[in-house]
């Protein structure tokens, strides 16, 4: 048995993961896995179209600006031009509209939200229900240019981290 974790992040990678889910629930138990999903997306439109897997919406009704603000470290205004008026209006809500940068942004946002957290942590969790089972995460998205290209490592490295740290396994993340 194994305990496996499908995350899937962006329009692309969600879609994937809720059809592929919703595929091996409809199958039934085939073999002795642990199988959960979990999806990510800053497109709040997208994220409600999700029908199997737990979806994360990563962006709130917040400006890009305003998330600068609440996030507030240096290295947030130095590398993300908070002070840019144009930018800081942009809206969180529609999607990362292929900037890599407004999905990492949107990662930090979501993971300062105790609800939102706790779902993520609470599916990392769920991967221990046989604690000698191995633990093995499997992270789709699409790199060109959105919210999966600009947080899928965060979502790996946290998810890594967390299982390692709090959980002691040791995960296949791929």
């Amino acid at each position: 048995m194994k305990n496996i974790l499908l995350i899937g992040v962006g329009g692309t990678g969600s879609k994937t993961v809720d059809t592929l889910f919703q595929k091996v629930k409809e199958l039934g138990r085939q073999n002795d896995n642990n199988i959960s999903a979990i999806v990510f997306d800053t497109d709040a439109g997208d994220i409600k179209k999700i029908e199997c897997a737990v979806p994360i919406p990563m962006a709130d009704n917040a400006s890009v600006g305003t998330i600068c603000d609440r996030i507030g470290t240096n290295y947030i205004r130095e590398w993300f031009p908070c002070g840019d008026k144009a930018i800081r209006s942009q809206e969180m809500f529609r999607g990362a509209s292929q900037w890599r940068k407004k999905s990492y942004l949107a990662f930090l946002n979501l993971m300062n939200k105790p609800k939102f957290r706790s779902a993520f942590i609470s599916t990392l969790e769920k991967m221990t229900l046989d604690p000698s089972a191995p633990c093995e995460v499997y992270i789709i998205s699409s790199v060109a240019g959105g919210t999966g290209s600009g947080s899928f490592i965060p979502i790996a490295l946290f998810a890594k981290r967390y299982l390692r740290k709090n959980l002691g396994k040791s995960p296949i993340i791929n």
